[in-house]
C-alpha cells in the first residue's frame, strides 16, 4: 500500500509548493470545456507533451521513463469526452509500443510490453526537484546534502520517480542535471502531476 499513499502524497506535497507547466501550446482547447468534452492535436509531438495533458485531463499523476523518445500524433476528429480523449491517446501510444496502464485507479504508468504485467507492487522513492532543493518523500533536502541523503532515504532496488517542473518538451532541466548525477546506476522514472487545484 506503499504505492497508494506516497503516489498520492508526491501529488499534495509538490503541487501545493511547485506550479506545473502547462503544454497548451500543443493540446487545443483542453482547458474549455463544453459539456465536458474537447478537443485536442498532438502532431509530432513530444511524448512528455501528451503525458503532461493526461495528468492534467485524469487529474493522476503519470509515470513515465526519464527521457522518452517517442513522438505522439493525436488530433481528435470531433469534441471527446476525457475518456473517449485517454483511449485514443493510449492508442497512440501503443503505435510506438508504449502501452498506457491504469494502476489500481491511482495513477498511470507507460511501460513497455514486457513490463505491463509487473506494475502494482514495485518499491519507489519520490523526488520533486526544486531550484534549492529536492524532497525525497517529502523530506526536503539541500543539494549539498544530496549524497548522503540518497544512501539513507533511498533503498538500492527502489525505482526513482522524479517530478521537475523546470523540464520542457522532455528536455532534462538544469537542477535535474544535478540530480541525475547523483542517482547513476538507478532506475529512474519521471513523474508528470495534475495541475493543482485553485
Amino acid at each position: 500500500m506503499r504505492t497508494v499513499r506516497s503516489t498520492i502524497a508526491l501529488s499534495v506535497v509538490v503541487a501545493s509548493v511547485i506550479t506545473l507547466p502547462l503544454c497548451s501550446s500543443l493540446a487545443a482547447d483542453t482547458n474549455s470545456s463544453a459539456n465536458g468534452t474537447l478537443s485536442m492535436i498532438l502532431s509530432n509531438a513530444p511524448a512528455s507533451a501528451a503525458l503532461n495533458w493526461l495528468a492534467r485531463v485524469t487529474g493522476k499523476p503519470v509515470i513515465a521513463p526519464l527521457n522518452l523518445t517517442a513522438q505522439i500524433t493525436f488530433k481528435t476528429e470531433r469534441r471527446l469526452t476525457p475518456v473517449e480523449a485517454v483511449h485514443g491517446l493510449t492508442a497512440a501510444f501503443a503505435s510506438n509500443k508504449l502501452y498506457l496502464v491504469n494502476v489500481g485507479d491511482l495513477y498511470y504508468r507507460l511501460a513497455t510490453t514486457t513490463q505491463t504485467n509487473k506494475l502494482a507492487d514495485i518499491p519507489h522513492t519520490e523526488i520533486a526537484v526544486q531550484e534549492d532543493r529536492v524532497l525525497i518523500e517529502g523530506r526536503s533536502v539541500r543539494w549539498e546534502d544530496l549524497p548522503k541523503a540518497i544512501g539513507v532515504l533511498v533503498m538500492p532496488d527502489a525505482e526513482i520517480w522524479v517530478y521537475d517542473p523546470y523540464a520542457r518538451d522532455g528536455l532534462v532541466s538544469h537542477p535535474l542535471t544535478k540530480l541525475l548525477q547523483v542517482l547513476q546506476g538507478r532506475k529512474i522514472y519521471q513523474a508528470y502531476l495534475p495541475a493543482p487545484h485553485k
